[in-house]
């Protein structure tokens, strides 16, 4: 095999690898927008968003997870809104860190209400 021959299948390898990185991205957009609120417009996201940060400000927190543990000040430090029905929220504190599955449902008057569905709480 020559230099030619050489760097010619070295460009094959090199495509193949893009075109299955071109897939990936493409199936990942492809799946965020499933999951997202751009098919939506009733809903606002920063409304959202602004809701559950303010937990942290007023200690919220607890009232929507009561089980997370007492003696912490744990704070919502990542917000996904997945569809009109559901979020997940990351939260932490100085020893401790867990997830959240909160449902949410905007009324009449366009106050949030969030109920928590599913969460958990492990040391750092």
């Amino acid at each position: 095999m020559n230099y030619q021959d050489d760097l010619i299948q070295k460009q094959n390898k090199t495509n193949v690898k893009l075109k299955d990185s071109i897939k990936f991205l493409q199936e990942y957009r492809d799946t965020n927008v499933y999951f997202s609120l751009s098919v939506d417009s009733e809903i606002n996201e920063t409304q959202l968003i602004d809701e559950l940060r303010s937990l942290n400000t007023k200690g919220g927190l607890r009232k929507l997870i009561p089980s997370i543990p007492k003696k912490n000040i744990f704070l919502v430090d990542q917000i996904k809104v997945i569809n009109k029905k559901w979020i997940l929220i990351g939260y932490k504190s100085d020893s401790f860190y867990g997830q959240a599955l909160i449902e949410y449902l905007i009324k009449n008057d366009n106050s949030v209400m969030f109920t928590e569905l599913s969460h958990f709480v492990v040391p750092l």
